[in-house]
């Protein structure tokens, strides 16, 4: 095990940047006290060494061109592309009411590859009328369109009918060019999940050409929680919701997941109970694993998966002809048709490439899960469950902290936890020393690099589908 000792600014719902050419993740924004506001941001920056593990630091405002002038928020929708970290809405730092002026309008991004590391604000935020959003997830797609695209799902945002914040539908998608700032919006078909907030999102490159987002759990404006998982297929943009049989404890909201290995989604974390309700977390260490290609919860990770193929349902969908049917807006329509290496969905474009190497994950440690640390921590305690399963020792609970006075509660394996309240050090994982987050990832639980995938978009005739 490789430690990584850490001593960069901690705080709750941070946003987490992945810069995958530099191997570094950096770390922005979160939700701190009023009396303890910060007088300048504080980038924390986590580099690999290349060998499992690497180091932790801080940047400041002086070294990234237009850092001070941001708003800092906790709470937004986060997606990196290879060049670009972005965050869409959020809501004030100090606070965790949800109201008009509490609301973060527009969306910020991050360029990697600036030589002053420049932060912009960006005000064309087309996918909400206030041009608000929080609790929502994003979700980088590297195949479609000439750069790509960032997808919006789920959350709330202002509405200034009600004077309140609404839940969002998911029956019309709203999405980014990273490159062009331009937005495009489309009705999807078929079964759309319910308005939800928090839901946690992982996608993959399916061997015929399509690319399918995963959508799971959240919770509703009366704190109902959901234990469904929907599959989004594109080019089709067709919902699908699975027929997958939930375990007991899988309704869950504010835990994040990651595709590891194959086609493995990891959920870690998150809250099983109606909020201020103890009891102990069904899923051991907090950790749960979905196959996606199967659509079946499992009791085991599978380091020997082959590789993801679409679903059947998505499959049948596909053959049925489902894609003739679509009628796109006509930029969404031209937005496809700009793919790169366009092709059928059902022809196979599953070329080689690298994984982002184990060494970004390695070591990341933050006072709330990332996206990013899921990884290290959902492989070590999986190969940790599985060695002791097979020399028959007991696996021992994941520990954590209990503060009053925190309404975002987590679940550890034993008992209920609450993320750290602002003035608390950093919570961690247990471990031999509480100073450190060890984590190393098998050869075979790697988070797949977005730019090795190719696209596929047109139909055996050339035609997208009907024009709307």
């Amino acid at each position: 095990m490789t430690q990584s000792p850490k001593d960069a600014l901690q705080t709750q719902r941070q946003a987490y940047f992945v810069d995958t050419s530099s191997n570094t993740v950096y770390g922005w924004g979160g939700l701190v006290s009023r009396d303890s506001v910060p007088s300048q941001t504080q980038l924390g920056k986590f580099v690999a060494n290349g060998v499992g593990g690497g180091s932790w630091g801080a940047e400041t405002e002086s070294s990234h061109e237009g850092l001070a002038e941001l708003r800092r928020s906790h709470g937004g929708a986060v997606a990196s592309t290879p060049d670009s970290g972005f965050y869409f809405g959020g809501v004030s730092e100090v606070t965790q009411a949800v109201k008009k002026d509490t609301m973060i309008a527009g969306y910020l991004q991050f360029d990697f590859k600036s030589q002053r590391k420049t932060w912009v604000n960006h005000t064309n935020a087309r996918y909400s009328p206030s041009r608000t959003r929080y609790s929502a997830s994003a979700h980088y797609v590297p195949t479609f369109g000439p750069n790509g695209l960032v997808m919006i799902i789920g959350g709330n945002e202002y509405d200034a009918e009600s004077d309140e914040p609404k839940n969002v539908r998911m029956d019309t998608l709203w999405f980014l060019d990273p490159v062009t700032q331009e937005w495009y919006s489309q009705r999807t078909s078929g079964n759309p999940p319910a308005s939800r907030r928090w839901p946690c999102t992982v996608g993959a490159q399916s061997t015929n050409g399509t690319y399918e987002i995963f959508v799971f759990g959240g919770n509703s404006d009366d704190k109902v929680l959901f234990d469904d998982i929907f599959v989004l297929s594109l080019p089709g943009f067709v919902w699908k919701r699975t027929d997958s049989r939930p375990k007991n404890g899988t309704a869950r909201t504010f835990m994040s997941c990651v595709l590891a290995g194959q086609r493995q989604m990891i959920t870690v974390g998150g809250r099983s109970t109606p909020q201020g309700s103890p009891g102990k977390d069904p899923f051991p260490q907090g950790l749960g694993i979905f196959d996606i290609t199967e659509l079946q919860w499992k009791d085991e990770y599978d380091s020997q998966a082959a590789k993801y193929d679409s679903p059947e349902i998505i499959k049948t969908w596909y053959k049925e002809g489902g894609l003739a049917t679509v009628s796109y807006d006509a930029e969404v329509e031209a937005f496809l048709k700009s793919s790169p290496n366009a092709g059928a969905p059902g022809s196979s474009s599953d070329p080689e490439g690298s994984p982002v190497t184990a060494g970004v994950i390695a070591g990341i440690v933050v006072g709330s899960v990332s996206l990013i640390a899921l990884v290290g921590a959902a492989a070590f305690f999986l190969r940790r469950r599985r060695n002791r399963r097979a020399r028959g020792a007991p696996v021992p609970e994941a520990g954590g902290y209990s503060e009053p006075g925190c309404s975002l509660k987590e679940l550890s394996a034993a008992s209920q936890i609450s993320e750290l309240p602002v003035k608390q050090g950093n919570t961690e994982l247990q471990g031999q020393d509480p100073r450190y987050y060890a984590a190393e990832l098998d050869a075979s639980t790697t988070l797949q690099d977005p730019r090795k995938y190719f696209m596929g978009v047109e139909t055996p005739s050339g035609n997208l589908g009907s024009r709307g």
